[in-house]
């Protein structure tokens, strides 16, 4: 699916025009997988799976496997439907932590 947003994007003229002032970088991480998603002027420009070892971006979503299951469903649950849903959810889950 991720592989082929570049093509699904661009091909939408709607979507570019509303994105036509959006130029940034993305990093993607759905589970253990990353991706970099390069953006100019609302069109995807490159998408590329990692592993990275620093990858550079403008801001990170992270989220798990099962919700982005539930993202991508044809009617996504309540908490599950757009960005921002996507953003709390990532917010309340766990993290590791380090202790000095």
């Amino acid at each position: 699916m991720i592989e082929a947003l570049k093509e699904r994007v661009n091909a939408d003229a709607g979507l570019v025009r509303r994105g036509r002032f959006l130029t940034t970088s993305v990093l993607l991480e759905i589970g253990k997988t990353a991706w970099l998603i390069a953006i100019h002027e609302g069109r995807i420009v490159s998408v590329t799976k990692g592993p990275f070892v620093m990858p550079s971006s403008v801001f990170a979503l992270r989220i798990s496997d099962e919700e982005w299951d539930k993202f991508c469903m044809l009617r996504p649950p309540p908490g599950s439907h757009d960005l921002m849903a996507l953003i709390k959810a990532a917010c309340s889950a766990p993290r590791a932590t380090s202790r000095s």
